[in-house]
């Protein structure tokens, strides 16, 4: 089933993207290969993430009226000097947004991360480069018996400016109360050494 909802999270992208003008193309996430990221020499934390999950657009912001399925994937990494890597993306209908990630917190509790960065890339879309990307999740565990994953609604969908997404990855501090979103397709990992 997981190698099902990688292949058909490959597909929607790759149409999403068949709409761009020639020449133009947009980065994101390799899920297959982040699949099997793991934590290791020099890595505290890492994680993962591919969903599809449905929400109500803001037709104020450019994306279509009534209900759309978010595609989102991210990877992440911690290492023991402080520093991060990692990128996400969302995909809503032809709306693409991309970015990499400058910050990532896993809570004590082990399974719950919070990651932030900035909208580097918006592909058609009237979201703006430069403005906040930040979320928190939580892995329920694997498998069929575990409990869906979790995601709260993303800053990005809200124009915050870059300092609110770094503020709530490193605190929990929202501007407002996010939403949160059961993932019913898809996987969220936490890892940490």
């Amino acid at each position: 089933m997981r190698e099902k909802l990688v292949m058909g999270l490959a597909v929607m992208v790759l149409a999403a993207c068949s709409e761009m003008p020639a020449g133009d193309t947009l980065a994101g996430p390799d899920v297959a290969s982040t699949a099997a990221l793991s934590v290791g020499a020099g890595i505290t934390g890492s994680v993962t993430g591919n969903a599809h999950f449905p929400f109500q657009p803001f037709v104020d912001q450019g994306l279509p009226p009534g209900l759309s399925l978010r595609r989102l994937t991210f990877t992440g990494r911690e290492y023991q000097d402080g520093s991060v890597s990692g990128e996400w993306q969302i995909v809503v209908g032809g709306t693409i947004l991309h970015g990499n990630i400058d910050c990532l917190t896993i809570l004590p509790d082990g399974k719950t991360g919070r990651i932030s960065g900035i909208v580097e890339q918006a592909k058609f879309t009237t979201f703006q480069v430069g403005t906040a990307f930040a979320m928190e999740f939580v892995d329920n565990g694997q498998g069929q018996a575990a409990a869906d994953d979790e995601v709260t609604e993303i800053l990005a969908f809200r124009n915050a400016p870059p300092e609110v997404g770094r503020q709530f990855c490193e605190t929990g501090e929202a501007p407002g109360e996010l939403e949160w979103i059961q993932v019913t397709q898809g996987n969220f990992q936490v890892r940490t050494n």
